[in-house]
Order: C-alpha cells, then structure tokens, then sequence
C-alpha cells in the first residue's frame, strides 16, 4: 500500500510504496492507507472523498460524485480531468508484445499506417506512411524517417513510441476542419455549409454511468494540456452499459430543411486524432451515417448499421484517416450497401462496445480532399 512519509497528512507529503518508490507532491493517493476507505481513488457508497479539493474538482464535472455517491467513475475522473493523481499499481508487470500496423488511410503514393501498441518494456512495429508534408504517428509524409521508437518503464499495461518510415507520397491531403474544439462548446464550425453540434449516447443500462450527460443539454469540450497547439478535446466518460455500449458523436446539419443531411461528396474522408486514458477500453467504433442507415432517411427498415471501422487507441494522441471506401456497414442492418451515400450525411460518432470502461478523447476532426 501507499503510505505517507511525513505522517497521515495528505498536503505536501510524499508517498511511498512498500517497495520504496515514492511520489511526490500534495495531490497523490492510494485508498486503503493512511488515507482511509473514503478516499479518493477508490469507490465507496457515500459522496465525497477524503481531500476536499479533489472532490471540488471531480465535482465540477460530475455533481453526482458529491451528491450521491463516489463510484468508480468518480475515482477515474481524478486522474482523467486532471483534479490529482491516483497511482495505479506499485508493482511491475511483464513487458507487452508489439502490435501490428494497422492502416489509416491511403494515397497514391503509399499506405498510412501506424505502428501497433507495445507494453511498458516492450518494442513498437514500424508503419509505413505515404502522405507527403505532415507528420503523424511518427512517420512523415513523403520523404524521409520517422525515428523508431522503445516503450520504456516498469511493465505492466502501455503503449510504445510509433515509428515509421516514408515513401515518396503524392500531395498532402487538404482538410477542412469539421471542429477544433478550441472555442470549448459542443457547436461545430460553421464552414462549408456544415452547422450541427456535439452529443453523448449511450444504451440505458440501469446503473450506467456516462459523462458528459447524455440530457439534451450543450456538450462542453474538455480542457487539455498534451497535445501542441490544442487546448480542447471531446471527451466522454463512463462504465456500466451492458447492452450495446456508448459514445460520442457530432450532427453535421441540423437545419430541418435540409432534411438534416450534409452533401460531402466534394471530400474524399474524415481524418481526426484521437487517445484513450490508462484503464479505458481502447477499441473504438468510428460511424458515419447516411441517409440510408438513419430512420430520418426513410429508407432502413433496420437501421443504425452505420458506415465504419475499428480504430484502435493509446495513450497517446494519433492521426487517424478514412477513406470513404475504406468504411463498411457491419452486415446486420437493411439495406446492406456496397458504398456510403457521401451526398445525405448525417453524422459522425465514436463508441465502445458493451461490459467496458472507458475515457476517451477526440480532436481536429476533419474531411479531407
């Protein structure tokens, strides 16, 4: 367990483990110590925790941990919103295996593709990429190297540094910038005709929890401070759905008018960055659906069998791009296509699967030409 070397008091201590690492600072905690069973990295069945300004922060998030109760989520939330820090195990694991590449987009002159996911000790495999003129994943487009990367530390769970070599790619990709997020609310940017909004969805399941609330109310963009040049993500929160899963996902038009669809048929994909927080599942479902596979179309007789693909996630942010024909429904839904319908867009959405834990975050989403 954790203990503090300076007595119970939690301000300004440094706490150390049984194996004499220590941590340093006022805003570290382990549950079950000196600190007590209402701490703050730990579920317990009463509001609050033991460090009042943790819990103040936590709170500002999510009211329900100072409320109702201190759940799991809650305890998440001290690390993933920055409001302290919660050591998660004192002891090492065995280093992982590398992953394998996976692809994220094409040009004509090569595969993009990044490098797969290595455990804490472990070596990351090299992609290729064939954009020319932009860095991502550790390669870079279109001449050149990206330098090869070892995941260092203790063991346990963790991802490795992507590397990546290059080959000479045609133009860089031109992007258009469905949100940024920088002015910190759930609107998209008004460009290109585009005008729609930020949401959280998820299956009901009693007990679930999800952050931001899926309540109708404006989705708020979430404050971070590790990726250059960007101040705001999307993010969501939760655990405990145990039907279908949760997510997050934007609306590109919501003009009734327009029928409620977007004409991207001038775009060739979407590109947008993306990470999952330590201890969140990190296989994503990335949508897009159309007017075929939304009942607004009036065409499904069985919908919401979207447009898409895997995405798999680390803790650090990467580049992610789709192409259009790189999307595929997943079979159970009617009709079943052979293409989406880049003319009746309706929206983009990000979602995990049933049974998981999850904290994730998206950024500078974007079509590309």
């Amino acid at each position: 367990g954790w203990v503090a070397s300076g007595g119970a008091s939690l301000g300004g201590a440094t706490w150390i483990n049984s194996g004499g690492t220590s941590w340093g600072g006022a805003a570290i905690w382990q549950a079950g110590g000196s600190v007590g069973s209402q701490g703050c990295c730990t579920a317990h069945s009463s509001p609050g925790c033991s460090d009042a300004s943790v819990a103040a922060c936590v709170c500002r998030t999510n009211p329900q941990c100072c409320s109702i109760l201190w759940s799991a989520l809650c305890a998440r939330l001290v690390n993933s919103t920055g409001c302290g820090y919660c050591p998660s195990s004192s002891a090492g694991g065995a280093s992982g295996a590398s992953g394998a590449g996976g692809t994220a987009g094409h040009s004509s002159g090569g595969v993009a593709a990044f490098a797969g996911a290595a455990g804490q000790g472990g070596v990351t495999a090299a992609g290729t990429s064939g954009w020319s003129g932009y860095t991502a994943a550790g390669g870079v487009w279109g001449g050149g190297t990206g330098s090869g990367g070892i995941a260092s530390g203790s063991g346990g769970n963790g991802v490795g540094a992507a590397a990546g070599a290059s080959s000479a790619g045609g133009a860089a990709p031109q992007l258009s910038l469905i949100d940024d997020m920088e002015d910190g609310v759930g609107d998209i940017l008004p460009v290109e005709g585009r005008r729609g909004y930020w949401y959280t969805f998820n299956d009901s399941s009693p007990g679930g929890e999800q952050l931001p609330v899926s309540n109708g109310l404006l989705f708020e963009m979430t404050p971070i401070s590790n990726r250059p040049n960007s101040s705001f993500a999307a993010a969501t929160w939760g655990e405990g759905f145990v039907l279908w899963g949760a997510g997050m996902g934007l609306i590109l038009n919501d003009r009734v008018a327009a029928r409620q669809f977007y004409n991207g048929r001038q775009y060739s994909g979407i590109a947008f960055w993306a990470r999952a927080d330590d201890g969140s599942s990190n296989v994503l479902r990335f949508n897009v659906s159309d007017r075929n596979t939304v009942p607004e179309g009036g065409v499904c007789g069985d919908c919401w069998d979207h447009f898409g693909a895997t995405v798999v996630l680390s803790s650090s942010w990467h580049w992610f791009l789709f192409s259009w024909d790189q999307l595929h429904q997943r079979g159970w839904g009617s009709p079943l296509l052979d293409a989406i319908d880049t003319t009746a867009l309706r929206s983009l959405e990000f979602s995990v699967p049933e049974g998981v834990a999850f904290s994730f975050y998206v950024d500078d989403v974007a079509f590309y030409r």
